[in-house]
């Protein structure tokens, strides 16, 4: 069964393989009146139509054949979204079922017969909220546990790297603070210094990847199972009874994943002033930079006079 959903119109594909043991005639419900079935096929040729209100009755010959019923549906894509409810008035196996939505949606859950897909975002959500606790409660950073929560859900839709980058940079510069007077040696402490400025211009230009990728790119939340993408999902089920399994998605439009990011990047924005703030504090702490001992040089005759003076 694939479903191809619309904002206004749903084209459905069913493609049957029946096994009769004599030429007879089945019959197959389909979901509602208003169906409008456009072409049956039988082994590749086109055959006759002969739908009554929701029962559709098949021509069937003794043996093996294919059958594909193509019908179209009036209705309004919404957030809940199905395939559509069929019996078959007979058991089936080898259930396959495709479901297609537009581009302009955002898909945030799945659900159907246990093999399909999955949306993998909400796990990392999860992970996502138990670090930011525990970053919250031990970082030397001024960021409380929902900082750090909507810090790495907004970098989630970016690269792994991104996220580490600016986590490593705010743990490392409230180290700084904390650990650098400590550091006797000037050439460690100018090479520190020097590493976490070439850090922090890496962690700004991830942010502002970051902001650019959630505002014009798509969502990436993490769709996997029986190959299956973002817009085009597959469910497969070995058995089932006369009634067809049917999968269910969850989705809004695509403007909303766009308000969301944009929220998002006013809200670090406005955090940033903040965090330079501090971030320089930390970096400026005690002294921005040492001076270097200098070596004196000390030629061979000058040792050999010092060596003879000390004879004498």
């Amino acid at each position: 069964l694939k479903h191809k959903r619309g904002e206004q119109r749903s084209e459905t594909n069913l493609r049957l393989n029946i096994r009769s043991s004599v030429a007879t005639r089945h019959t197959i419900v389909l979901p509602s009146t208003d169906v409008e079935v456009a072409q049956v096929r039988r082994n590749g040729r086109e055959i006759r139509i002969e739908q009554e209100g929701t029962q559709l009755s098949l021509p069937l010959q003794k043996g093996t054949q294919n059958l594909d019923i193509i019908w179209n549906q009036e209705h309004t894509l919404g957030i809940f979204s199905t395939t559509p409810e069929l019996n078959l008035n007979a058991p089936g196996a080898n259930i396959g079922l495709n479901l297609t939505l537009p581009q302009t949606r955002w898909v945030l859950f799945t659900g159907g017969p246990l093999m399909g897909p999955a949306v993998l975002f909400w796990g990392i959500v999860l992970v996502l909220g138990i670090v930011a606790l525990l970053l919250g409660r031990y970082a030397p950073t001024p960021l409380r546990w929902w900082h750090w929560f909507i810090l790495g859900a907004g970098l989630s839709q970016a690269p792994l790297p991104a996220l580490l980058l600016v986590t490593l940079w705010l743990i490392l510069l409230g180290v700084r603070r904390k650990y650098a007077g400590r550091i006797q040696h000037a050439l460690a402490f100018n090479t520190i210094q020097l590493g976490l400025g070439i850090l922090s211009i890496c962690a700004l230009l991830a942010l502002i990847a970051a902001v650019q990728q959630g505002l014009l790119g798509m969502p990436e939340m993490q769709v996997a199972g029986q190959n299956s993408s973002a817009w085009n999902l597959h469910w497969y089920q070995d058995r089932s009874s006369a009634e067809l399994p049917t999968a269910w998605v969850v989705s809004v439009p695509l403007l909303v994943y766009r308000a969301l990011m944009l929220i998002w990047a006013l809200w670090l924005a406005l955090a940033l002033l903040h965090w330079l703030r501090w971030g320089w504090g930390c970096l400026s702490a005690g002294e921005l930079w040492r001076t270097l001992p200098r070596r004196v040089r000390t030629s061979k005759t000058e040792i050999g006079r010092a060596s003879c003076r000390e004879r004498v």
